[in-house]
């Protein structure tokens, strides 16, 4: 009660607020620290930088939530995404025609190698035109839109599944 009393009397109501200031860890020296955030910048994960360097991936994930090193998901995310032009560019360079990529799996579709139809692939992008629209599928599919689609709809076999026409339609 008397240590209260006097940092109320010394600081006011204020002090009890003021942040502590911690050690800052001994791992982290500021040659470590320098080559940690380099590599961060350069798109190494905290578990490759932690091997890289020998120490403890719990460091590297202290040191970051601490802000003793800074991480940009947004140079990471840009890095990986395409844009509608970028985009443009390789479907006009298809080998079988606009937007015609994944040749091979076309052509074992074509031949019926592919039954199941293609692998559905995701990849980041920029700039999706009516991108917003696809905030609708999980609601659509919370109200059964692909239940019973197989008993209903006519299956499709080739590249483009029932599912793949369904989710471009719906």
């Amino acid at each position: 009660m008397a240590r209260g009393v006097k940092k109320y009397t010394e600081g006011g109501a204020d002090a009890f607020f003021v942040q502590r200031k911690g050690r800052g860890g001994g791992v982290i020296t500021k040659e470590v620290r320098s080559e940690a955030q380099d590599l961060l910048n350069q798109g190494y994960n905290k578990k490759e930088i932690a091997e890289k360097l020998g120490i403890k991936y719990d460091t590297i994930r202290k040191a970051i939530s601490d802000g003793r090193l800074s991480v940009s998901l947004c140079e990471t995310v840009l890095k990986s995404a395409k844009n509608k032009s970028s985009r443009s560019k390789e479907d006009s360079l298809a080998q079988m025609g606009t937007a015609c990529t994944r040749p091979i799996e076309r052509c074992f579709a074509a031949v019926g190698l592919m039954p199941e139809g293609a692998p559905t692939r995701f990849e980041s992008s920029l700039d999706v035109s009516f991108g917003g629209v696809l905030c609708a599928l999980p609601a659509l599919s919370a109200n059964g839109l692909f239940n019973y689609a197989n008993r209903c709809l006519k299956t499709l076999s080739g590249y483009y599944t029932t599912l793949h026409v369904l989710i471009v339609v719906a």
